[in-house]
């Protein structure tokens, strides 16, 4: 059983998510949102009513086994409703696409389109190659082109890091985890 969190971004930059948990629905739940819950106007109905409850249901699910509830939260940003337990979070960010979110053993979270994890995915397995090479071409872009191309974050790693984005490579490098092997 997977502890799923699907959420949406409101214009005012609140994040509104509902907590479900869901056998192995995953993949038909990605598919669902993909092709019934595209639009600004689908996804406010999704989180409506019932929608986010009969996200995912099949035909055969009676109903007496559906004890799935539509609590909807509020929260300030998307790492607010990542908790402890939640192994997933969909996203339907501002810009009108969905995306996942693995929570991630490995504490580094990657929100990606959800298009691209129906199409690989092993991209969201934790410990996966897939993983691996994300996580390497994400850490990569952020202390090589991304340093160099944002002033402000170029800014932010000078005050946080005085000895350079170096000694942040050398230490990645030298992590436990094996993603930061590049």
């Amino acid at each position: 059983m997977e502890f799923i969190v699907i959420a949406r971004k409101l214009e005012n930059g609140i994040v509104q998510y509902g907590y479900d948990a869901y056998g192995d629905g995953c993949r038909k739940i990605a598919s669902d949102l993909l092709e019934k819950y595209n639009t600004p106007e689908s996804v406010e109905e999704l989180f409506s009513e019932k929608g986010i409850t009969e996200l995912g249901k099949t035909d055969a699910e009676p109903e007496t086994e559906n004890c799935r509830q539509n609590l909807l939260s509020f929260s300030s940003s998307e790492d607010g409703v990542l908790g402890w337990f939640v192994d997933s979070l969909f996203f339907y960010d501002s810009d009108n696409v969905w995306y996942f979110i693995v929570a991630g053993h490995d504490r580094l979270r990657i929100k990606i389109p959800l298009e691209y994890v129906l199409l690989h995915p092993d991209a969201v397995i934790s410990g996966s190659e897939e993983r691996k090479i994300l996580s390497e071409r994400l850490i990569s872009h952020i202390l090589g082109d991304y340093h160099y191309a944002d002033p402000q974050f170029a800014l932010l790693l000078s005050e946080k890091f005085p000895e350079g984005v170096e000694l942040i490579r050398r230490e990645v490098r030298q992590s436990d985890n094996p993603a930061f092997s590049y």
